[in-house]
C-alpha cells in the first residue's frame, strides 16, 4: 500500500499556492497550437471530377486583450497550414487565415456595447458559407456586428444590432502549379 503524506503534501502546495484570478482587470495573451487530420472525398469541391485526399492542418493561434468591469477587448489572429498526402501541389503554409477583433463595453450596468469584426481568407470549398460551385479558390470574407443593448427594467431589455457581410471570390482557382481535377 502505497503512503497517503505525499497525496496530502501535494493538496496542501496546490490549496496554498497562490493562482491568478481571472476576474482581475489586466492584459492577457492567449496562445494555441492545433494539428488536426481530415479526409476530403471532394479537395475540390466540384460536382464533377472529384478527387479525394487526406489533408494535415497545423493551426497556430494567438489572441491578445484586456478585460476589466466595464470593457473587454480582444484581438486574435490565426492561419491553418495544409499538407496534403496524394496532392502535394495544393501545399499551402496559409490555406487559412482569420483576424478578429471583439470589443465589449459598458458604460452603465443598463447599456451594454458590442462589436465584433471577423476577416476570413481561404482557399476551403466547404468553409462555412461558402457556396461550394465555386470550386477550390481564394476566397475573403469581412463580416461586422455592432449591437447596443439597454435593460429597461428587471424583466425589459431591448438590443439593436447590424450584420454586414462582403465575400469576395477570386475568379482564378486556387489550385496552384497546374493540379488538375481528375
Amino acid at each position: 500500500m502505497k503512503p497517503l503524506w505525499p497525496r496530502i503534501l501535494l493538496a496542501v502546495l496546490l490549496a496554498a499556492s497562490p493562482s491568478p484570478v481571472w476576474a482581475q482587470a489586466g492584459w492577457f495573451v492567449l496562445p494555441s497550437f492545433g494539428v488536426t487530420e481530415e479526409f476530403d472525398d471532394n479537395i475540390f469541391g466540384e460536382k464533377s471530377g472529384m478527387r479525394s485526399d487526406f489533408v494535415t492542418r497545423f493551426s497556430p493561434k494567438l489572441g491578445a486583450g484586456y478585460q476589466s468591469t466595464p470593457l473587454t477587448l480582444l484581438v486574435g489572429y490565426a492561419f491553418d497550414a495544409e499538407v496534403f498526402a496524394r496532392t502535394p501541389e495544393l501545399n499551402a503554409a496559409t490555406a487559412r487565415q482569420v483576424a478578429r477583433l471583439d470589443f465589449h463595453y459598458l458604460p452603465t450596468r443598463l447599456l451594454t456595447l458590442d462589436t465584433k469584426v471577423n476577416y476570413t481568407e481561404t482557399e476551403r470549398p466547404t468553409e462555412e458559407e461558402i457556396l461550394t460551385e465555386l470550386g477550390r479558390r481564394r476566397v475573403t470574407q469581412l463580416r461586422i456586428l455592432p449591437s447596443v443593448s439597454y435593460q429597461f427594467g428587471p424583466l425589459t431589455f431591448g438590443d439593436a444590432s447590424y450584420f454586414f457581410r462582403q465575400r469576395v471570390a477570386s475568379k482564378r482557382r486556387a489550385n496552384r502549379k497546374g493540379v488538375t481535377k481528375t
